[in-house]
């Protein structure tokens, strides 16, 4: 009797072990690719846009340069879009300040741009952040 709850009592610790440990690394191992980065073309980047999703988005005056640098390192290099800033784009006085949770990435691209008023040239694997044309910065009556 003595050794059968030894036995089960030593299956309960390992399993209590083991339950401890996988939530010590599920942290670190947030991002798990399934395979290798896949061919970035213009419907996965829309794709990726309107699903792919973030916990949080949270930062305060920012410039359009470290948003776009806040996107680029949310994961690694070969699973992610390339967020560019347009060399024209010399305003550094505005300020970027978002705290969204679980946006999109679209979402948060769209924020990005309206709060800098630039617009947003997406093409495979990569979005750009441009000046905003003259055309488009008056409003029609």
């Amino acid at each position: 009797m003595i050794d059968t709850c030894r036995f089960l009592w030593s299956r309960v610790i390992t399993r209590v072990v083991i339950a401890l440990l996988t939530v010590g690394v599920s942290s670190v191992s947030a991002f798990d690719p399934v395979g290798p980065p896949p061919q970035k073309t213009m419907e996965w980047t829309c794709r990726f846009l309107g699903s792919g999703r973030m916990a949080a988005a949270n930062f305060q005056n920012a410039s359009i340069w470290e948003a776009a640098d806040f996107l680029s390192t949310y994961i690694p290099t070969g699973y992610n879009l390339t967020y560019n800033v347009d060399d024209a784009l010399d305003d550094a006085t505005r300020h970027i300040s978002l705290d969204l949770k679980d946006p999109t990435f679209l979402e948060v691209v769209a924020e990005i741009a309206r709060q800098s008023g630039t617009d947003v040239l997406i093409s495979p694997g990569q979005v750009t952040f441009k000046k905003r044309s003259a055309a488009k910065a008056t409003k029609p009556k």
